[in-house]
């Protein structure tokens, strides 16, 4: 029986990636040649979506992170985007939702989350020379520790250096209660989802419990700098100064803001504001969310502390779709090809258009 289901699965998945391949190589190309895909956003009363990207490399290599898309790819996507859109800055956006204008012609937000180096290398001058605004929105710890990584990039770099064997009997999470200090792990996908609801402390002392620092040091050594290099000081006021970028933040080491007490809660929001803006020499008034993952008092907190324009990926409360100072955007995979992108970026109006 079990050799059976196994079989099953196995042809099950061959058929599914047979007909995937088929889908991104004929259908997808066709459909866009056509113009037809442009039928998706057509009949959505919804005139402006904000897309949201991360990472840029010369060539995106999935097996390390799923953050970037190739740079032949982005640029194929701002060439379609240009062509058919208006490209439109963030505060624009807002600006027309909170007064009910509605663009004639639909529009498109450009935004990228966690202040890779590789926004300011690869998608900072093709924005330039086609004179797109864009919104990227920095952890700020890159300003106070240039060579740290984000955590979630050590993790995903490193992954093949944890025991998960090991990890089966279950994980002390450090400071919680005897009866929620221990959680079994069963692989990447737990272990990452756990880590998201520590604050920072604790999530650095068991990331140093888990991953040996030397290996670390000797994997990360061998690795293209563009898969988690930030953002430096100098890189980031060039971007400001130019008029096409505004810099946001998006806190000082990339927590679920939902888990964080008080006190940390106000420290991401305030410190990575105040870092930001003595970067630049601008008010940073836009915040995107870590993860998407906020609450009310989160949002309440966020606006006390000097942030106007708020980003989820969704909407998460009741609250968000009558609050004028947040919207959703849509995130572009980047593990599929630049004609599936045209599609999503046609479909997003419907999804997550404003």
């Amino acid at each position: 029986m079990f050799a059976g289901q196994s079989s099953f699965s196995h042809i099950r998945n061959s058929v599914m990636n047979f007909l995937k391949t088929v889908a991104r190589k004929i259908v997808f190309p066709a459909i866009t040649a056509t113009g037809l895909e442009r039928i998706l956003s057509t009949f959505s009363t919804r005139q402006t979506v904000i897309l949201m990207y991360h990472g840029v490399v010369p060539e995106a290599n999935h097996l390390l992170s799923v953050n970037h898309i190739g740079l032949e790819t982005f640029g194929r996507h701002l060439e379609y985007i240009r062509k058919r859109f208006s490209v439109i800055p963030l505060q624009e956006a807002f600006s027309n939702f909170r007064q009910g204008i509605h663009p004639e012609k639909k529009s498109v937000v450009l935004t990228f989350d966690d202040g890779y180096e590789n926004n300011y290398t690869y998608a900072y001058p093709l924005l330039k020379n086609a004179g797109l605004p864009a919104t990227l929105f920095v952890t700020a710890q890159c300003l106070s520790d240039p060579e740290m990584l984000l955590w979630y990039d050590t993790l995903d770099l490193c992954c093949d250096l944890i025991d998960y064997a090991g990890l089966k009997g279950g994980i002390r999470l450090p400071g919680r209660e005897n009866g929620e200090s221990m959680q079994e792990i069963t692989g990447l996908s737990g272990l990452r989802k756990m880590l998201k609801s520590l604050n920072r402390e604790s999530k650095q002392q068991l990331l140093s419990g888990l991953i040996d620092r030397e290996k670390a040091v000797k994997r990360i050594s061998t690795i293209s700098p563009d898969y988690y290099r930030l953002l430096r000081k100098s890189q980031i006021r060039e971007m400001a100064d130019s008029g096409l970028i505004e810099i946001g933040s998006h806190t000082m080491y990339h927590p679920n803001l939902d888990v964080l007490n008080e006190g940390e809660l106000a420290f991401e929001l305030s410190s990575s504001k105040k870092l930001l803006e003595d970067a630049t020499g601008k008010k940073v008034i836009s915040l995107a969310f870590p993860d998407g993952a906020y609450n009310e008092p989160v949002k309440q907190k966020a606006v006390t502390s000097g942030y106007e324009n708020l980003l989820a990926a969704d909407y998460r409360l009741a609250t968000d779709y009558s609050d004028m100072n947040i919207q959703p955007r849509f995130s572009i995979s980047n593990t599929t090809t630049a004609e599936s992108g045209f599609i999503q970026i046609q479909m997003a109006f419907q999804k997550s258009g404003i």
